[in-house]
């Protein structure tokens, strides 16, 4: 969580780790998911799969589950 609260905000949906490269295939970021069933949301460690013009696909390392983020 401290790594979190020192992070970068580059979008509604992406933080990324001090010092890294976040739009880097393998880069590790705090992306925020988004419950559709509760709408409740939380920020969790995930890794960077493929980013394109305007959007990030992020793999949440906790919970085996992919998701495309716009930025």
């Amino acid at each position: 969580m401290r790594s979190a609260l020192q992070a970068t905000r580059l979008c509604d949906g992406l933080l990324e780790e001090a010092g890294t490269d976040p739009f880097v295939v393998g880069a590790k970021v705090y992306a925020l998911y988004e419950d559709e069933d509760d709408g409740s949301s939380e920020w969790y460690e995930a890794t960077v799969e493929d980013v394109g013009d305007d959007w990030i696909v992020v793999y949440f390392d906790e919970w085996d589950y992919s998701c495309e983020l716009p930025f």
